[in-house]
């Protein structure tokens, strides 16, 4: 399935992700639920909600802005088609991100679950541009340094830093292509925090702006075609 992208902070496109290819594009995939909760399928490419149109002008989640919200592309939306139920989501992926979300379906059960994760531990593996073999077979290992504060919906760095730790173990490492599958989990929650730790030790994630074109080229010329997407996942 492709699931288009729309533009953001300059970026656009189409992302794939094929995860479940006989999807309709406006359901999920559930992969455990309960009466009030369920865990889906988060694809690469799409958002988790849409805060604009007519909420934008008038500051307050009127009706015609729900429905406005719930006509888009996006988590929430599909949801909602699958289940018939509004949908509480517990915690948001970044839009280039894959993964497990979690949902509610009423505020008791939102807080019992976002109460559980804070407590609990999130687990991503990424695909990234480096041998890896520097720290294959070495164990898990923490990145301990601060990271510049980001505008959210800007994304532009602001001048105070927020201490950040990542915990991250390579798994698997070869030298052509050069790539390694690193499993990474967050210990502090700073914006797009894996992503940028990982590109301050050099193992960048495969599909990230930086040498994009040129990873292509590499994998292509080991007769590998890199699909249309950033290669984190949450497991």
């Amino acid at each position: 399935r492709r699931c288009t992208a729309s533009a953001s902070a300059g970026r656009a496109g189409t992302v794939e992700d094929m995860m479940y290819p006989g999807l309709s594009s406006h359901e999920v995939a559930v992969l455990a639920h309960g009466e009030n909760w369920a865990a889906v399928y988060n694809p690469a490419g799409v958002m988790a909600h849409r805060w604009d149109g007519p909420a934008a002008t008038t500051g307050s989640a009127t009706i015609e802005a729900w429905k406005y919200w719930m006509q888009q592309d996006t988590l929430a939306a599909r949801i909602l088609n699958t289940f018939g139920r509004t949908p509480k989501l517990v915690h948001r992926l970044d839009r280039q991100t894959s993964g497990i979300s979690l949902v509610a379906f009423d505020n008791v059960t939102r807080k019992a679950l976002h109460d559980a994760l804070k407590i609990g531990t999130k687990v991503y593996y990424a695909l990234c541009r480096n041998s890896g073999e520097a720290h294959l077979g070495k164990g898990p290992f923490i990145i301990a340094r601060p990271l510049r504060r980001k505008n959210v919906e800007t994304e532009e760095l602001c001048q105070d830093y927020q201490d950040a730790k990542t915990e991250v173990e390579v798994l698997f490492a070869q030298a052509s292509p050069r790539c390694c599958l690193v499993r990474a989990s967050p210990k502090t929650g700073r914006f797009h925090q894996i992503r940028r730790h990982l590109q301050n030790i050099s193992y960048a994630i495969v599909g990230d702006q930086f040498s994009k074109a040129a990873t292509r080229k590499e994998f292509q010329a080991s007769g590998v075609e890199l699909p249309q997407r950033f290669m984190l996942h949450l497991h």
